[in-house]
């Protein structure tokens, strides 16, 4: 008998209010709603890289805020889930 085991990875995008400062910055610009922040539930925003990580990885996504308040946690729930 085999288990469905699902592999985790985290992807971590940008919030709305960021968005300007990241166009300013990076190319390609992260202008793709990659899905909901797992701590916060925002929107997170990611660039075509990012997607395909989602994607390809079936990756959770973060926001930065989330990211540098719950960065252990997060963790240690990737791994147990």
């Amino acid at each position: 008998m085999t288990r469905n085991v699902r592999a985790h990875a985290l992807v971590i995008g940008y919030r709305r209010e960021q968005l300007k400062e990241r166009l300013i910055d990076k190319i390609p610009p992260a202008e793709i709603i990659g899905g909901r922040c797992i701590g916060c539930g925002c929107d997170v925003y990611v660039n075509i890289y990012g997607a395909s990580a989602i994607r390809e990885r079936d990756a959770d996504v973060c926001c930065p805020r989330c990211e540098s308040e719950y960065d252990a946690d997060i963790t240690r729930g990737m791994v147990e889930s």
